[in-house]
Parts: structure tokens; sequence; C-alpha cells
């Protein structure tokens, strides 16, 4: 079963590690493929934590992507490039918001967290007016998730496509964010080919709720 093999020992993992980092607010970064449970994993830690009186709040890197007309504009200025059509990767993320966020959290304790809803423009998703956004403070743990959470800039890449996702990941934006977290949990998969199949399944059922959703192309 998950619950024992799975969430218990990432729940003892991490309260070990909280008791090294006792006075001050642990922040955990979160890497896992898309559609690989980090939703659901961090729904059971913060259960966990808090049958403990430990307050924790999840924060997904989803919820920083860039404006539905912010991203129509980057994907307009690059047409040539693929990767920049849709969300998802490095670089259509608005880095300097999540930077924000995460230091207030840090240092005042309270802060707004935005929230993407992905169903909105046929599945293209945008960010949730401010008065959607939700109120978070006093935390205890942080998990900040997110499936290119931890991604690295590579020396040279493989896909010509690729070189504006290497240049975010060099930038102090995104150095800064990483800069934040004080450790990680990694889920890794055996195939990367299951994310396709992993993400599809996270698209059809959006639209088996009559929600917007992006297709299998």
């Amino acid at each position: 079963p998950r619950v024992v093999n799975l969430y218990l020992p990432m729940y003892f993992w991490l309260q070990g590690v909280r008791r090294g980092h006792q006075g001050r607010t642990l922040f955990v970064g979160f890497h896992c493929p898309q559609g690989g449970g980090k939703t659901t994993s961090t729904r059971h830690l913060k259960t966990l934590l808090a049958a403990e009186g430990v307050r924790a709040e999840a924060i997904s890197i989803d919820d920083f992507y860039l404006t539905y007309a912010e991203r129509r504009k980057l994907a307009e200025d690059n047409p040539e490039n693929p990767i920049l059509q849709v969300r998802g990767n490095p670089g259509t993320h608005d880095l300097d918001l999540a930077g924000s966020v995460l230091r207030q959290l840090r240092e005042a304790g309270s802060v707004q967290i935005p929230r993407f809803d992905k169903a909105l423009h046929d599945g293209q998703g945008d960010r949730l007016p401010e008065s959607q956004w939700t109120t978070v403070s006093d935390c205890e743990v942080v998990i900040v998730e997110g499936w290119c959470l931890g991604f690295t800039a590579v020396s040279t890449p493989d896909n010509p496509h690729l070189g504006v996702v290497n240049d975010i990941l060099r930038s102090p934006q995104w150095t800064g964010l990483h800069d934040i977290l004080d450790c990680f949990m990694v889920f890794r998969v055996p195939d990367p080919a299951v994310v396709y199949t992993w993400r599809e399944e996270a698209e059809a059922r959006l639209r088996e709720e009559g929600r917007g959703a992006m297709t299998q192309e």
C-alpha cells in the first residue's frame, strides 16, 4: 500500500529533517514528473504533519505560470519554438513572482499564494484574480513542488529549442528559488515514457469533468 511504502517513509524522513531546523520554517523542494502523484503525496504529508500539530503548506510551481495573455505573447514572439507554445517548461513561469512569494513567506511568515486554473482557455490555463488567491501564514513546513523543480542547465542542449530553457536555468531568478529550499524530495520513474501516459490521464480526467483540457496532440 502506498501509505506504508511511500507516504509514511516520506513523513518520517521529513520529521527527521525538521528536527534539525527547529525555530524556523523548513522549505522542502519536491521534484516529481508530471502526473506522478505530487499533489496526492503532499496532501497526505500535510495530513500526517497536522496530526502531530505541525502547520504545513504545499505550494506548486504551476501556480506561478505566466498569465494566459503573457504566454500568448511569448508564443507569438517565438513562433519557431514549440517549447514556448504551451505552458510547462521553465520560461513559462513568472519567476519574479515565485521568488517574491517564497521570500515573503520565509521572512514575514504570511503571504498570498497565486492560484492557476489549468482548465481555463480550453486547457491552456490562466492565473486566477488576486481575490481568489490563498493566504498562507505561520507555517512550520512549506513543500514547494514541481516537475521541473531542481533542474539545472546543461553545457550544450541536444535540442536547439531548449536553448531558451537552458538560459532560464542559469538565471539568478531560477537559482534563487532553489537557494530558498533547505532540502529536496525526488520521485524517480523507471522510464521517462510513462510521463506522457500520466500527463494524458490527468488531462482526460479534466475532459471527463467537462472542463477545459489539453488535447493529446
